[in-house]
């Protein structure tokens, strides 16, 4: 969990503090008799190229954005860094003289490859980070948000993104606590979603720890990061860009679905984006959309 810092050096700073998980619980009691600041609680799982630092930074600005308070689960999604926006810069320069163009295409050729290997391998740690992040989640509902609901009745959101989607599909097939209703979230966003569409309202309705009522899925048909995974997770065939949750083409697959659904396409200020909830310069439209899921307000 974040603690307070000025909002100017969010991007430069923040605290954090280490607990001996056998101190877990009663750090936790702390948190509880301290935190009467009426604000809303969101638990928030990222999804791919996110290092520890960057992610809290994300979360920091989040909590900002929305007056909420974070709590977040760090997957290792970044455990290779393949650099891709330098190799494309030079590569796209060396392609522009004849002397040096097809070194410049190889070179181009590898980042795209090499970004492919740091995804895939971020779909390998989010498959087996998913029975940790059951037992953390099931760890944070009885030892903090049962006991904050008690207290202060707060309202409370499971936010997911992107590849997070994956980490949450693959805990579901764990059991406990994500088919048991001891504790349900009041909302959840399942945002920019970097998983299938297909058969997507089962696998989301069976989670037992939200209402279907209570849950939003939402999409950005341009979503460039999703246009990408698309190609990828189809063997390259540009035809199925359109396929991931957080991006379908088709949308037949909401009929009859219990769940809710936002189309971000075409609102002022998305364009391409992946972190549309909270771009720093997202439209009113969107912050309309996604404040009462957030927040509850």
């Amino acid at each position: 969990m974040l603690h307070d810092i000025p909002h100017k050096t969010i991007k430069k700073t923040y605290e954090l503090s280490l607990v001996e998980q056998n101190n877990v619980s009663d750090y936790l009691n702390e948190v509880i008799a301290s935190c009467d600041n009426g604000r809303p609680w969101v638990f928030f799982l990222h999804g791919n190229n996110q290092t520890l630092s960057k992610n809290l930074v994300k979360s920091r600005i989040i909590q900002d954005e929305y007056n909420v308070n974070m709590i977040i689960f760090s997957w290792p999604s970044k455990s290779y860094d393949p650099k891709m926006l330098p190799k494309l810069v030079i590569g796209t320069l060396l392609s522009a003289n004849l002397p040096t163009k097809q070194i410049g295409k190889w070179i181009q050729k590898k980042a795209f490859k090499d970004k492919v290997k740091q995804y895939k391998r971020a779909r390998l740690f989010a498959e087996k980070t998913a029975p940790t992040f059951n037992i953390a989640l099931h760890r944070i509902m009885e030892d903090l948000l049962i006991p904050l609901r008690n207290e202060y009745d707060t309202h409370s959101c499971l936010l997911v993104h992107s590849l997070g989607h994956y980490v949450l599909r693959k805990a579901a097939t764990e059991g406990s606590p994500l088919f048991d209703d001891t504790y349900k979230f009041n909302k959840c966003m399942l945002h920019q979603a970097d998983e299938e569409n297909a058969n997507h309202a089962e696998w989301i309705s069976s989670l037992k720890i939200v209402d279907n009522s209570d849950t939003s899925i939402t999409r950005n048909k341009k979503d460039i990061v999703l246009l990408m995974s698309g190609v990828v997770n189809n063997d390259l065939n540009v035809l199925k860009a359109c396929t991931r949750l957080g991006n379908r083409w088709d949308r037949d697959s909401e009929e009859g679905s219990p769940l809710n659904y936002i189309d971000f396409t075409g609102l002022d200020d998305v364009g391409l984006g992946h972190g549309v909830a909270w771009d720093d310069d997202r439209s009113s439209e969107v912050d309309d959309l996604c404040r009462p899921i957030l927040t509850g307000e």
